[in-house]
């Protein structure tokens, strides 16, 4: 997941890069009113080592669930789902989306914590 503004975190790279990982957003929690938004998009396995996000894939467990970890760290900001090619029939997309929803409605409801701007 990236997010846009001064602060920047990828999920789709949460296998390859370590600075993208839930001890760095543990570690960033002061930067927390610096995002955004962030978006999550899939990848596409080049080696058993190297994970190249290309915004053609699904997004993977491991992705969902540092989004989990996000928003109970910094709190819901909006979330885009991205996909560049690859692009799967509506009803598919429509479902990842729900998923993000999904995922913001627990967060909330479990700590009560909205990203400033947002209404629970």
């Amino acid at each position: 997941m990236v997010v846009s503004c001064s602060f920047t975190f990828g999920e789709a790279n949460y296998n390859s890069l370590p600075c993208r990982s839930k001890t760095n957003h543990e570690r960033s929690t002061g930067l927390s009113d610096k995002i955004v938004y962030g978006h999550i998009a899939g990848h596409f396995d080049e080696a058993p080592d190297l994970k190249v996000d290309t915004h053609g894939a699904d997004v993977i467990e491991p992705v969902w669930d540092l989004l989990k970890h996000a928003y109970e760290t910094h709190g819901v900001f909006p979330t885009l789902l991205e996909r560049d090619f690859n692009i799967p029939a509506m009803e598919v997309l429509v479902k990842e989306v729900q998923r993000i929803k999904a995922i913001q409605a627990q967060s909330i409801a479990n700590h009560q914590t909205v990203f400033a701007g947002q209404s629970a």
